[in-house]
């Protein structure tokens, strides 16, 4: 680049939303610096925890609340942006007003999108048709390496950041009567607000669980490398988990992960067996005994989830921003 190029990521987390599109935006970021840009981070907290994440106490960035303005947040992008610069949206649901101002000001943008909104920026990263975009932490390509084994005794269960509707302790519960010859990790986030009912689950169980709480994305990708089979949401952990080679089974805990989660389903990536309030404790355990059991299967899925999803999409995500400068 022979000028810097002037970038603003606009994302959000809170404790209804997770923490996956701010953690992206943090990825992203530091492959957008490491490419020659100029990065600051537009970051609305929804929700009533007021913590700030430590993963963000390095960058330049404002923090806006739910009673901040839309005009606040406005000016503060335009301060940073201009001249030839690229605002680039990482949300649940994208800020169209917002969208249509800068663009009256012929400020250039880029959504990261799950398949829908794609046709309101000037360019969509669509990470449901294209899962090889997915941006993950580089860490994620140190433990890809993937060794599908016959006896298989390990799982790993994770829902996100937050799991809102507690989710994880369903799940578990349902798992109970498999620990007498399978290990299950139940892995939860930052803003996962059940530990004390969760640790009461996990102590009327056998001895084959563990929580681990907030842990570092190494010790993550560690335990998803060892695990024989994953648990997730259709969120950041499915892509995870794939590129890491790991079989799951998928429920979602809303609408908006139904695409991701049927992708994956349809390419053979995982078993998708639907919204979170629709299945039922045996259904699930019925599925994790049956790929426990089938090596042929997992081994299917392992190849499968690894052709989606490298582990490599925040370089493609970088370029394609860096594509659109003013």
């Amino acid at each position: 680049m022979d000028k810097k190029m002037r970038i603003v990521l606009k994302t959000e987390f809170g404790d209804r939303i997770g923490m996956g599109h701010l953690v992206e935006s943090l990825h992203l970021a530091s492959e957008l610096k490491r490419m020659g840009a100029v990065l600051s981070l537009a970051i609305r907290r929804y929700g009533t925890d007021k913590n700030v994440p430590r993963a963000i106490a390095s960058e330049n960035y404002s923090l806006f609340g739910e009673d901040d303005t839309w005009d606040a947040e406005y000016d503060w992008i335009t301060g940073r942006v201009e001249p030839r610069g690229v605002v680039v949206f990482n949300q649940k649901n994208l800020d169209k007003d917002l969208v249509k101002r800068l663009r009256q000001q012929h400020i250039r943008t880029v959504c990261i999108t799950e398949g829908k909104d794609s046709g309101l920026c000037d360019r969509a990263v669509d990470i449901v048709a294209e899962p090889s975009y997915m941006i993950l932490s580089p860490l994620i390509q140190r433990f890809q390496k993937r060794d599908v084994r016959k006896k298989a005794d390990t799982v790993v269960l994770c829902l996100g950041g937050s799991d809102p509707r507690n989710n994880t302790e369903k799940i578990l519960k349902a798992l109970s009567a498999l620990t007498d010859t399978v290990r299950i990790h139940a892995v939860v986030g930052y803003l996962y607000r059940s530990n004390e009912s969760l640790e009461r689950a996990a102590a009327r169980t056998k001895e084959g669980v563990s929580i681990h709480r907030d842990v570092p994305q190494e010790t993550f990708f560690k335990l998803l490398g060892d695990a024989d089979l994953g648990i997730s949401s259709g969120g950041d952990t499915l892509y995870e988990m794939a590129a890491l080679g790991l079989p799951t089974v998928t429920i979602c805990p809303s609408q908006h992960q139904v695409p991701a989660a049927t992708r994956f389903h349809e390419a053979g990536a995982t078993i998708f067996l639907g919204l979170s309030a629709t299945v039922d404790g045996q259904k699930i355990r019925e599925e994790v005994q049956s790929l426990l059991g089938s090596y042929e299967k997992r081994r299917a899925m392992s190849v499968n989830a690894q052709i989606l999803v490298d582990g490599r999409g925040a370089a493609r995500a970088a370029k394609v921003i860096l594509q659109e400068r003013g």
